[in-house]
């Protein structure tokens, strides 16, 4: 067993990275440190040459809304995330930011050579919506290709979330086999 883990979620060229993951989102501010960027940072890059990353960029999402304005909104990018990023450049780990979170996601995405690898986000939701949204469809038409044509009599999965919506496009009944979706890291089953 690793005495660390790190949650990615992955779509195309994309990562999102998670500060944390179920924890309240007074929890998740609490827990940011200057230290704890740097950490999920560092076991990013250390396993990143495994999935063909040697050099991947991140970008670092900020928690209050236009990255805080500068104080106006929150302390938070002033006193500890951009501190945090600062820290772990200085140790050589190509990060930017903080970033507005609801443009970091569309910075990473550039194609014309100034995006980023992935986004490190500082709670559970910042980087859920957006892979979900960006990766949902893309995965129910790899599926309802894979499928189409086959008898299908019902969709089992073990996300509350995956489950009916797959099924209504299938036009199945749903069954959501998972009392707590969170125990599987919501990993769908199909």
């Amino acid at each position: 067993s690793s005495p660390w883990s790190l949650t990615m979620f992955a779509l195309d060229d994309l990562r999102a990275l998670f500060y944390s993951r179920h924890v309240s989102l007074q929890d998740a501010i609490r827990r940011i440190t200057a230290d704890g960027i740097v950490q999920v940072l560092e076991r990013f890059v250390s396993v990143a040459p495994t999935i063909g990353l040697a050099a991947p960029r991140i970008a670092v999402a900020a928690i209050n809304p236009h990255g805080g304005e500068g104080g106006l909104f929150g302390r938070e990018e002033i006193d500890t995330i951009g501190p945090g990023v600062e820290l772990a450049r200085s140790r050589g780990f190509p990060a930017d930011g903080p970033f507005p979170a609801d443009t970091a996601f569309v910075r990473a995405m550039r194609k014309d050579g100034q995006g980023y690898d992935g986004v490190l986000t500082m709670y559970h939701d910042q980087g859920q919506i957006a892979m979900k949204l960006l990766g949902f469809p893309v995965r129910v038409w790899q599926l309802w290709r894979f499928l189409h044509g086959r008898r299908i009599d019902v969709a089992v999965s073990q996300s509350s979330f995956h489950s009916p919506v797959v099924a209504r496009l299938l036009g199945v009944r749903s069954i959501y086999m998972n009392d707590n979706e969170h125990a599987m890291g919501n990993v769908p089953a199909f």
